[in-house]
C-alpha cells in the first residue's frame, strides 16, 4: 500500500507548551488531539503543505519550519509517512477553523492515549532533551554522583550508565542512588544493556544491537526509555 505523505507542525508557545488540535466528528481518528497538519498534495513540498495547511486550520502564517521526526505508520484502512516540523515564528492568533477545539500543553503532561497512534512518537521525540549524556566506560564510580549533580544544575535531562565492566549486583547501589537524584531533577535515566535492572529500579534501558534483534516487544513500560545501538541498515 503506498504510503500517504501527512505534514504536521509543532508549535510552542513561550512557556513550552505545545499546540494540540481535536478531531471533529466524523473524521478518522475522531475525538482524538493531533499536532494540526494535513496531506501534502502531488507536486507540493512539505514545508509549503504545512504552511497552507496551517493557514485553513489555524488562520496562521508561518515563517520558517525546523525538521523534528518523520514517522511511517499503518493504520488498518491507510498507510501514512507521518512528516513533523517546528514551526519557528508564525503571525496570527490560533483559531480552531477545522478542529473541534485547540488547547495548549506542556509535552510531558500529555496523556499519549489521547492521541492517534501516529502523533505519539512525535510527542515522545518533543520530550526528549537536546542531549544525552553517557558516562565513559572508564569512569569512576566514586566520582559519577558528583558529576551527575553538576550535570543537573546546569540542565542537563537525560543520561545513560554505562559501565560494562560492572556485575549487575556491583552496578545497584550507585545506579539506584543516580536514579534518586535524576528523579528529583526531573531528569531520566537509562541503563546501560541491562534490562532487568532496569526493570528493577524503574528507569530506562539502552539495548546494543544483538538485544534489539533478539527482541520481539518492547522490553519496558510504556513510561520508560528504551533506547538501542544501530551502526547499519540491518540493524
Amino acid at each position: 500500500m503506498k504510503a500517504l505523505h501527512v505534514v504536521a507542525g509543532v508549535l510552542a508557545d513561550a512557556e513550552g507548551r505545545v499546540l494540540l488540535a481535536q478531531r471533529p466528528p466524523g473524521r478518522h481518528q475522531a475525538g482524538r488531539w493531533e499536532f494540526p497538519g494535513g496531506k501534502v498534495e502531488p507536486g507540493e513540498s512539505a514545508h509549503a503543505a504545512l504552511a497552507r495547511e496551517l493557514r485553513e486550520e489555524l488562520g496562521i502564517e508561518a515563517q520558517g519550519f525546523e525538521p523534528l521526526i518523520a514517522v511511517p505508520w499503518r493504520y488498518p484502512e491507510k498507510t501514512i509517512r507521518l512528516e513533523a516540523l517546528r514551526v519557528a515564528a508564525w503571525t496570527g492568533e490560533p483559531h480552531p477553523h477545522d478542529a473541534a477545539a485547540l488547547r495548549w500543553a506542556p509535552p510531558r503532561e500529555i496523556d499519549a492515549a489521547t492521541m492517534p497512534p501516529a502523533d505519539r512518537p512525535l510527542l515522545a521525540a518533543l520530550r526528549l532533551p537536546p542531549h544525552y549524556l553517557i558516562t565513559p566506560a572508564a569512569a569512576d564510580p566514586a566520582r559519577l554522583p558528583a558529576l551527575f549533580d553538576a550535570a543537573l544544575a546546569r540542565g542537563e535531562r537525560l543520561f545513560q550508565l554505562r559501565l560494562p565492566a560492572f556485575a549487575r549486583d556491583a552496578l545497584r547501589p550507585l545506579a539506584r542512588a543516580l536514579a534518586a537524584r535524576c528523579r528529583a531533577a526531573g531528569a531520566d535515566l537509562l541503563i546501560n544493556a541491562d534490562i532487568e535492572l532496569a526493570r528493577e529500579l524503574g528507569v530506562g534501558v539502552h539495548l546494543r544491537a544483538a538485544q534489539l534483534a533478539a527482541l520481539e516487544a518492547r522490553p519496558l513500560p510504556a513510561g520508560a526509555w528504551v533506547a538501542a545501538s544501530c551502526h547499519d541498515a540491518d540493524e
